[in-house]
């Protein structure tokens, strides 16, 4: 165990002869090998606790007068690295420079180096005190960078968007259906398949809670029905002769019930659509009429299913089932038909 030394150097100096006795001032002085110590206490003959005199660490000496030069003195000296907690003494006597019986003494100078071991337990308290001090500082570290940790993964949860979040979309559309109509006033029935094509925006999420969502979507298609009723002849008649085919123009509206996660999302909605017809044809039978004439309503059901492929492309596919009724100056017409429409999105 490393030990430390303190060494003390008494100065006798002797005072002029007064009333038989001779007064002389001690000085003792002492090394400054350590500057970590804050800190010196020093008391004449003993150690009692409410007579020391504290001195900073600066301080290499005392002096004390008026001491009797036929007495012997002892100093006892301690020392503190934190001001709480202070070392064993060291001690250093003076010892008397003349007898009682004689009456004037010589200045003598004793050199007394007294040799006191001062324990490490003090500096190992100390030592100890400032392990704790730096552990403490590392765990109140470690516990200022958790909280900021926290902080900043609290801030990235709140900016990041929740799947429920509003916003708005704008998707581009395409449309296989199928349809059996019914024109009361000639009394004709007959299967038709259709195609379409269109574009619509969706208000996503106005009202939400949790995983569900309230939305609206409207739509707009424009339908090519081919006169014989088979898909191909929809793709034909679109290119070719477009007298082969009715046309319609069809406004959809949709409000929607939606269940949102982080990849996708469902949506289920009723809807409500108007048309405007141009039916030249019905079945095989031409009409005379204006297409002003042909107005229809529609009401339906609609499920589909949107993937969020990135954070601004959605890919998705809608099933519908719809009923279209129309009204003119001359017939009646009823629809039923199924739908499947794919669907590209961009979100904003």
């Amino acid at each position: 165990m490393k030990k430390k030394f303190l060494t003390l150097l008494a100065l006798l100096v002797l005072l002029p002869v007064m009333a038989f006795a001779t007064e002389v001032v001690i000085t003792w002085e002492w090394m400054l090998d350590d500057p970590q110590i804050t800190g010196f206490r020093y008391q004449l003959d003993g150690e009692d606790p409410d007579n020391w005199t504290v001195v900073d660490g600066m301080t290499s000496s005392c002096s004390i007068q008026h001491l009797d030069g036929s007495k012997e003195y002892t100093l006892y000296l301690q020392q503190t690295y934190d001001g709480v907690n202070w070392s064993p003494s060291a001690i250093s006597v003076a010892m008397p420079l003349y007898s009682a019986e004689e009456i004037e003494a010589p200045i003598v100078e004793e050199e007394t180096q007294v040799v006191e071991e001062i324990e490490d337990v003090v500096k190992e308290e100390v030592v100890a005190s400032d392990e704790v001090v730096e552990e403490e500082k590392e765990m109140t570290k470690e516990v200022e960078e958790a909280v900021i940790e926290e902080d900043l993964v609290a801030a990235v949860e709140k900016t990041k968007k929740s799947p429920s979040d509003y916003y708005t979309s704008l998707s581009l559309r395409g449309t296989a259906g199928y349809s059996l109509n019914t024109v009361a006033g000639i009394g004709a029935t007959y299967d038709q398949y259709s195609i379409a094509a269109g574009f619509g925006i969706g208000f996503n999420n106005i009202v939400s809670k949790g995983n569900l969502g309230l939305g609206l979507n409207i739509d707009t298609d424009f339908v090519v029905m081919p006169l014989d009723g088979s898909a191909m002849s929809a793709l034909k008649t679109l290119f070719t002769d477009t007298s082969l085919s009715d046309y319609s123009f069809r406004l959809t509206i949709a409000p929607e019930l939606q269940l949102n996660f982080d990849k996708l999302s469902i949506d289920l909605a009723p809807l409500v659509d108007a048309t405007l017809v141009d039916f030249p044809y019905v079945g095989s039978v031409k009409l005379d009429a204006d297409v002003l004439d042909h107005f229809a309503i529609g009401y339906g059901a609609q499920l589909g299913i949107q993937i969020n492929a990135t954070d601004k492309l959605q890919l998705g596919l809608i099933s519908k089932f719809r009923n279209i009724n129309g009204f003119s100056n001359w017939n009646n017409l009823n629809s039923w038909g199924i739908e499947v429409t794919p669907t590209i999105s961009l979100k904003f």
